[in-house]
């Protein structure tokens, strides 16, 4: 085997006080004086690549949607904060006379202050209770629903120490941030006029600039998660309903590795792929059989290539390759566009042949000829190029996987006669009306009896692998929706509580205008029109801040555009119908009431 068959992983861990840098040069220090003393196998090798643990597990493009997660539930919080201040503040306005009374009989600024405080936090404290209460619950629901899911080490549905007293640092802080204003306000309050007219002077809570600049945060936050969940689920939507050629669900897949121990050489091993895949084909129900190097549907290697067509100077580019058998396409039942299937004539002594997948055709050569063209290939960096003919163009089978960022899925097929592989995957298909899951007894006793200590893992149908690649995007983007739900629905409680507040205040000046001869529509658009500008305002932060995460989840958005015209339209609508409702709602129930009754007291 050559070096390019080989991969060597080693793990450490570093000096406290030697940063990555600084160990990645002593790595290369090292690993260039082991060339030195075996320059024929280690040909090519100049380097090692350090990584952390979470930089190569997590990988960036996740480590930025985790982050957008996490920056979604402060917005959350933040709404939530907003809404208790709010509330605060009309409670505040409500107990107006209380306050000014308690003033006047010698209760201090500061007592006025750490007693709304206190209420707060007793508030937040409750609410903190019942929220761990109920992520307990939904961390039991959670678990049941993913136990058959291939969940990452790094995702861990349980509470511990840490979590709680993250908990009630932000109990403490969200008291802190959501009563201290209210507090403040509620706190200099002008004593004698409060007193002089029975508190009706501090009901001009018609809706003051904080509270009013509450709302603004409440509604551009809320838009900005509705946008964030309308594009992660119309990009897992698209990857889900992605058209393939083939019927995933009739294909059934399974892993096996064969080690050099047993099969020491490259003709073993394509001796036996050759072997399972024949045995497999005459069983009674199996339309197809073959081998293939693709792991459970998901990407394949990345290659360089280059092509005749390219200047010397130009660098190779990087594709898709896959490893497969003769009659690969056919088992899993697709037809190729152009050319032929590879044969058991293309062995190592041959030609080198490759089939090129319609993207890599259409980027390489949108004039077509394909067929009878070079493609050099080069598998580890600083190696030589192997050049291969094109005889055929196979379909797009989505390469480049379900979950991966890239688009196009370029790829290239090679024969494994010519390009021996160990671990692979066979794939079978069932012919007429047999279920493909009623094949993996046959598929376990063909293996165990060409031999009985060869493992199977992994036996899924291909979509049941498709589903599998695209759990975790499903779980975020089912997160991101719920995220999306609650920030919608507590600002459309927030705009609801305060407005009642604002209106049961200005009950008398209703009544009034209707005993005037207002109309209910011109009451109605008051509220309406006053509240407007509000949600303008909103909305353009909020857009603001979408364009900013969405740019952060565009490793996630596979196939659709981050500024997505439809999902911000389609958030302005629902964003603007609830905030209507929330102002018209109050108002109707006000102007049901008798102007008399309303402008008894006066």
């Amino acid at each position: 085997n050559s070096m390019a068959d080989r991969m060597i992983m080693a793990i450490g861990r570093l000096r406290d006080d030697v940063p990555l840098d600084q160990a990645q040069g002593d790595a290369d220090a090292v690993i260039r004086s082991i060339t030195d003393l075996f320059p024929e196998a280690l040909k090519g090798v100049d380097r090692v690549e350090l990584k952390s643990i979470q930089s190569s597990v997590i990988g960036s493009g996740m480590e930025k949607i985790l982050w957008v997660m996490m920056i979604a539930v402060v917005f959350i919080l933040l709404i939530a904060c907003a809404n208790v201040a709010n509330l605060l503040l009309a409670r505040s306005a409500a107990r107006g006379r209380e306050l000014a009374i308690r003033s006047a009989l010698g209760a201090t600024r500061k007592r006025m202050i750490m007693q709304m405080l206190s209420e707060s936090m007793v508030l937040c404290a409750l609410g903190a209770t019942g929220g761990v209460i109920l992520s307990i619950w939904l961390m039991e629901w959670m678990s049941g629903l993913l136990r058959d899911i291939r969940m990452p080490y790094w995702i861990d549905l349980s509470l511990d120490g840490r979590i709680l007293a993250f908990v009630c640092l932000v109990t403490v802080a969200s008291a802190l941030i959501s009563g201290f204003v209210p507090a403040l306000k509620a706190s200099s309050l002008d004593v004698n006029t409060m007193l002089k007219d029975g508190g009706r002077t501090m009901s001009g809570l018609h809706i003051g600039v904080f509270t009013k600049g509450l709302i603004v945060v409440q509604v551009s936050l809320s838009f900005a998660l509705l946008v964030l969940a309308g594009l992660m689920l119309q990009a897992v939507t698209l990857q889900t309903r992605a058209r393939l050629p083939i019927e995933p669900a009739e294909v059934l897949g399974a892993r096996l590795g064969l080690f050099a121990g047993e099969y020491p050489k490259d003709e073993d091993v394509n001796r036996f792929a050759t072997e399972l895949a024949d045995r497999l084909s005459r069983v009674p129900g199996v339309a197809g059989a073959s081998v293939t190097s693709r792991m459970e549907f998901s990407a394949n290697a990345e290659w360089w290539f280059r092509t005749t067509a390219m200047r010397d100077e130009e660098a190779d580019f990087v594709s898709h390759a896959e490893i497969i058998l003769p009659g690969y396409f056919e088992a899993v039942g697709a037809k190729l566009r152009a050319g032929q299937d590879f044969s058991a004539e293309d062995t190592a002594e041959s030609e080198a042949v490759v089939i090129v997948n319609e993207p890599f055709a259409r980027r390489h050569w949108p004039e077509g000829p394909v067929l009878g063209r070079l493609v050099g290939i080069r598998r580890e960096s600083g190696g030589e190029h192997v050049w291969a003919t094109v005889v055929g163009v196979a379909p797009d089978l989505r390469m480049e996987g379900f979950e991966n960022a890239r688009v196009d899925g370029a790829g290239v097929y090679l024969p494994i006669t010519q390009k021996s592989i160990r671990f692979m995957t066979v794939v079978l298909r069932g012919s007429g009306d047999v279920e493909v899951r009623s094949l993996v007894p046959i598929l376990r006793r063909t293996v165990q009896a060409m031999d009985p200590n060869l493992p199977l893992y992994w036996i899924r149908t291909l979509q049941e692998s498709i589903d599998l690649n695209l759990a975790g995007n499903r779980i975020v983007t089912a997160m991101f929706v719920w995220f999306g739900l609650a920030a919608l629905f507590l600002a459309g409680m927030g705009i609801f509580a305060v407005v009642t507040f604002s209106v049961n205040q200005r009950r008398t000046e209703i009544g009034i205008r209707m005993a005037l001869g207002a109309r209910i529509a011109d009451i109605k658009a008051l509220v309406v029109r006053q509240g407007f500008l509000q949600l303008l305002i909103g909305l353009g932060i909020g857009a603001v801040v979408s364009i900013v995460l969405s740019s952060l989840l565009r490793s996630a958005l596979i196939g659709v555009r981050p500024h997505d015209a439809v999902t911000y339209l389609l958030s302005i609508v629902i964003l603007t119908l609830v905030s209507t409702a929330a102002w018209i709602l109050p108002v109707r129930r006000a102007v049901r009431v008798d102007p008399m009754i309303a402008l008894r007291n006066e």
